[in-house]
């Protein structure tokens, strides 16, 4: 007798209300991409794309608007490598982080009261400031 075991296989829709062209500029942006990838090593993002709602074409005679289905996809697997050295060449030793609006409201606050050009300064007054209280 044989058992087999059946892997789990996690999949991620990401339902996206805009042009094929938006759609691209999306996931090949710096902003999308550092905020959702940055823990990722090596391997393949998998996407899936899902379309649906309406495209305004131009043509020779004006516009035209289309009607995109609701079961229109496409598949797309970005190699992790291919992200980071996108990203090393656009924002060389760089990183983002994701912060609570408040406690961005308050940095910004700090950074402000301080006069501080950059968040990077910020940051290093806050660590400046904790060294010294410890």
């Amino acid at each position: 007798m044989t058992t087999t075991t059946a892997q789990a296989t996690q999949v991620y829709q990401l339902l996206i209300n805009a042009t094929p062209q938006r759609v691209w500029e999306a996931i090949t942006s710096p902003e999308f991409t550092t905020k959702y990838f940055h823990g990722l090593e090596d391997g393949e993002i998998p996407f899936l794309l899902l379309f649906s709602g309406t495209m305004f074409l131009q043509g020779e005679t004006g516009f035209s608007v289309e009607q995109v289905p609701w079961d229109k996809e496409a598949t797309y697997r970005l190699p992790v490598a291919t992200w980071r050295e996108a990203m090393d060449s656009i924002f060389p030793d760089a990183a983002w982080i994701r912060l609570r609006r408040d406690n961005l409201d308050a940095l910004a606050r700090f950074k402000s009261r301080l006069a501080l050009p950059t968040w990077d300064d910020a940051l290093e007054a806050l660590l400046a400031e904790r060294v010294t209280d410890e």
